[in-house]
């Protein structure tokens, strides 16, 4: 049986990745990390559990990778996720601002989703997740209505300051996608 182990800063991830471990008969490990714990994460995947594979999402793939022995398989946010928490966050108002890293941000197509969703949509990006207060500042100076951003940390800074936040969510088939991948 092939031993996969996730590291990922969405809780709720947990909760959809081990329930998968039977359909996809494999064993299932997660760990809940942002980047200041990952390698740590990684490492202790890799010996206590021994794990055949990692996956990882994101701004983590690159940093863990250098670190470990094991294959590490990115799994991406793609458009259908982005458009979908936009969707979600119009019910919050129509002045939306996007927030993601500058390197990840020039991934996807935003213009093309900007024009599909018709919502007044303003995209915020920063190199290092310090930069990430300013930017929700910058949103409540601006009267945005809601913030968007896969990274949870920013939505629970984002709400304590008062701001409707959104976290772009991974669906089970993307994680399912990627378990298939790191079998092979």
């Amino acid at each position: 049986m092939v031993t996969l182990g996730i590291i990922s800063h969405y809780k709720k991830m947990s909760t959809t990745f081990l329930t998968l471990g039977e359909e996809t008969q494999c064993k299932l490990v997660f760990k809940y990390s942002g980047l200041n714990h990952a390698i740590a994460c990684a490492k202790d995947m890799e010996t206590m559990y021994k794990v055949d594979a990692i996956i990882a999402i994101s701004a983590t793939i690159d940093y863990i990778k250098p670190h470990v022995h094991v294959p590490v398989i990115p799994i991406y946010m793609t458009h259908l996720n982005i458009i979908e928490a936009l969707y979600r966050a119009k019910h919050y108002g129509k002045k939306i601002v996007f927030v993601n890293m500058e390197h990840v941000i020039k991934k996807y197509n935003y213009d093309f989703i900007h024009e599909i969703m018709n919502y007044d949509i303003e995209n915020y990006t920063f190199e290092t997740i310090d930069q990430s207060n300013a930017l929700i500042e910058k949103a409540i100076r601006e009267k945005k209505d809601v913030l968007v951003t896969p990274v949870e940390y920013i939505v629970s800074k984002a709400n304590k300051r008062g701001l409707t936040a959104i976290v772009v969510e991974l669906q089970k088939f993307d994680l399912l996608e990627a378990i298939e991948r790191s079998k092979h």
